[in-house]
């Protein structure tokens, strides 16, 4: 049937109608049969763009079905909607990419090498932004999307759905309790903004609650209002008490109802965002009366925060590290002395580069070596990858997001064409990399979230334009912490909080534009020691070397 769509819909106006009559159980069983409807649409959508849109027509169904789970006092229902809320399309994904594995070879690469062909179509049209694309262009996308996704079909036919991920097993409150021990988190904070009512979930090993925040049109106002702070580097610095009782309001709203209760405790939070609060940053939130921006209670001062797409994407990435020693990967094609040309250059890159030398062992990309084809071939070699370059997006989506390299610009389908499955970790220290269009109940269709989709274990990204200096400063920080086995999410609370409490900074130099923009989503755990430094290999063959010519030198003069 052509109208599955139609069918979810009608299906929560019959749900709202038996809950008007109090019918709540019919209710719930309605929306039950529009969620399995809802699995059914996304598998047999054939390209990216018709799965968004589809997947934003039916997820009023979900903002409805918590409100019914929550009056029902049925918490596991509401649990369950919760997750099916959010980033169901990228868990999809992740999940298919791990089957495809398990395929015979030879359909095994014929389906890849469909997938790459279509991702490359996906990228010309991308390429040719600035120009009227020839119909040719759309005639090989479609042409090359009709044969991936054919061949995709036929595939998953022959082998009882392993592409087609309708039966993944079901994330219950029991195993996201387990992956939040796994990940050394504390307290998961999940939030659904409505299109009436918003809503969040708090859980942690001891306690459970879905709590109503309101009604969605009264919190967005806050929420843009903070958000316009940071539009601009200078927005704060002209207002810091305005900026400080707005961001104290929005704690008040956002995380007050859930954290009020563990005062006395810090905790490990998780954080999962929905709509616009993708683009807010929680650690920069303040928790009480402050009067100034170097010195206030900001949430990072008692918390660590980590963020995940969703528990279901966390629970992918949350597998065993890879075990040997990184190997990192320092790519900066705007370092000196020969930047890129087409863009200023970023001086502090080879700064960045130089501390990832100082703790692993290193390759490095920069200046016109930094080019889109190498980063390509070479980005699978290594489990810790460190861009430092130009990069763009835009909340509208009018613009593809990229990365610049010293050659030609990196899109979206460049990345989701990688295999970082052996990456413990991407850092993207550049502007807007956790910014994009935001595709309801996915998240921000950004380069983090297609780092994620390639993937990577975990990525931090930042959300607005950032401070060269001032990041190369939080990045040398964040790469010694992880040298000295801190978890990534910790590493940058580490780095954070040296930025902000260093004594020799001035206090306008410790605002939250120039800390607050780096995010850590994916798994909270260490990586794999990093081992002694290259100067230390140095020392000790200086030392062997000196030893030997010392041993030589005597046996002659014996």
């Amino acid at each position: 049937s052509p109208y599955k769509v139609d069918a979810v819909i009608y299906l929560r106006d019959y749900a709202r109608a038996a809950a008007a009559a109090h019918q709540i159980p019919q209710a719930l069983q309605a929306l039950n049969l529009a969620d399995r409807l809802v699995t059914v649409i996304t598998t047999e959508a054939t390209g990216t763009e018709s799965r968004y849109q589809w997947r934003q027509r039916i997820l009023p169904i979900y903002g409805t079905a918590v409100e019914l789970a929550r009056e029902a006092g049925e918490p596991e229902t509401a649990f369950h909607f919760l997750q099916r809320s959010r980033a169901a399309l990228l868990a999809q994904e992740l999940a298919e990419n791990r089957r495809r594995t398990e395929l015979p070879t030879t359909e095994r690469e014929t389906l890849d090498s469909l997938r790459r062909d279509y991702l490359a179509a996906q990228r010309g049209l991308l390429a040719a932004e600035d120009a009227a694309a020839p119909d040719s262009l759309f005639r090989a996308a479609r042409r090359a999307r009709e044969d991936y996704y054919g061949y995709r079909a036929e595939v998953s036919a022959r082998h009882g759905g392993t592409i087609r991920d309708e039966d993944a097993p079901e994330l219950d409150l029991a195993a996201a309790r387990e992956l939040l021990v796994a990940n050394d988190v504390d307290r998961c904070l999940q939030y659904l903004i409505g299109e009436e009512r918003s809503y969040l979930l708090s859980f942690s090993a001891e306690d459970y609650n879905v709590l109503d925040l309101g009604p969605t049109a009264g919190l967005l106002p806050t929420i843009d209002s903070l958000l316009a702070y940071y539009a601009e580097p200078g927005n704060i610095d002209a207002d810091p008490a305005g900026y400080l009782a707005l961001s104290t309001l929005a704690y008040s709203k956002l995380l007050a109802p859930a954290l009020s209760a563990q005062k006395e405790t810090p905790e490990k939070l998780l954080l999962i965002p929905d709509g616009p609060l993708n683009y807010l940053p929680f650690a920069a939130l303040v928790t009480g009366p402050a009067t100034d921006l170097a010195t206030a209670p900001y949430l990072l001062r008692r918390h660590r925060l980590s963020y995940a797409e969703s528990l279901p994407v966390l629970r992918t990435q949350t597998r065993a590290r890879t075990g040997r020693r990184p190997r990192a990967l320092a790519y900066g094609p705007f370092a000196p002395p020969s930047p890129a040309a087409g863009a200023p250059p970023l001086p502090a890159s080879a700064a960045e580069a130089a501390a990832l030398r100082d703790h692993y062992r290193t390759d490095a990309l920069l200046g016109p070596a930094a080019t889109r084809a190498a980063l390509l071939d070479t980005a699978g070699h290594f489990n810790l990858l460190h861009l430092s370059t130009h990069a763009y997006a835009e909340t509208t989506g009018s613009a593809p997001p990229r990365i610049l390299t010293a050659t030609d610009p990196l899109y979206l389908p460049d990345i989701y064409a990688l295999d970082l499955r052996g990456c413990d970790l991407v850092t993207l220290s550049a502007c807007r990399t956790n910014v994009g269009r935001d595709a309801r109940g996915e998240g921000l269709l950004s380069l983090s979230r297609a780092f994620t989709a390639a993937g990577a274990r975990g990525v931090v990204a930042s959300q607005w334009s950032v401070n060269d200096a001032a990041t190369a400063d939080l990045m040398s920080a964040f790469t010694a912490a992880l040298a000295a086995d801190q978890d990534p999410a910790t590493a940058l609370r580490t780095a954070q909080l040296a930025l902000l409490d260093d004594p020799n900074r001035p206090a306008y130099l410790r605002g939250p534009y120039l800390w607050a923009g780096l995010t850590y989503y994916g798994n909270v755990a260490a990586l794999p020691a990093a081992g002694w430094a290259w100067w230390m290999y140095g020392v000790i063959a200086l030392g062997v070397g000196l030893l030997a010519l010392g041993v030589v030198s005597f046996a002659r003069r014996s």
